[in-house]
């Protein structure tokens, strides 16, 4: 079932002023620069961390413009958007969610099959699903990198949404090391 790309409602924007969307040629600001007070903002109806935007941002415009599979790593409450986010920029023709608890992804898999129809597939195996895609995108809590340079193809682009923190890591450091950044 090919899902082809749906004009965004809204596109977020982050700059050191500030946040802001961008809709209808209208700016509106949501967020001063002080991102201390402001954590989220509402994207269909999901809350997201204003600084979860940017990898959307980045993948629109750093992907291949033809991918037509992604993985998504991490299947917790950020997954949805960012999957939802992703399939606004791109005509995706298979999705494969990974998580450490195969439970979670089942559930991810079954919310989105009934929230949109997106035949979404639950990865047999990391290395499987991200050697078959043209975007992984992770959105884990990890603390130990998971994503080695063996579970890639050349060309596929990867957004590290989820490390965030000093004490989070997803990317391994040799991935970083032989990535075109």
């Amino acid at each position: 079932h090919r899902h082809s790309p749906r004009a965004p409602r809204a596109f977020i924007a982050i700059n050191t002023a500030g946040a802001f969307a961008l809709k209808a040629g209208s700016v509106k600001t949501l967020a001063e620069k002080d991102f201390d007070a402001v954590t989220a903002v509402n994207y269909k109806g999901y809350f997201v961390c204003v600084q979860k935007v940017a990898p959307i941002l980045a993948t629109q415009h750093l992907a291949r413009p033809d991918a037509s599979t992604a993985t998504l790593c991490g299947c917790g409450a950020q997954a949805g958007p960012q999957l939802d986010a992703l399939l606004d920029c791109f005509a995706l023709e298979r999705v494969w969610l990974w998580d450490r608890d195969v439970a979670r992804a089942d559930a991810l898999r079954e919310a989105l099959a009934a929230r949109s129809g997106l035949d979404a597939q639950v990865a047999p195996t990391l290395a499987e699903a991200t050697r078959a895609s043209d975007i992984v995108l992770t959105c884990t809590t990890a603390t130990e990198p998971f994503l080695q340079p063996e579970h890639l193809s050349p060309g596929c682009f990867v957004a590290a949404v989820g490390a965030d923190a000093p004490s989070k890591s997803e990317l391994a450091p040799a991935l970083l090391a032989g990535a075109t950044v």
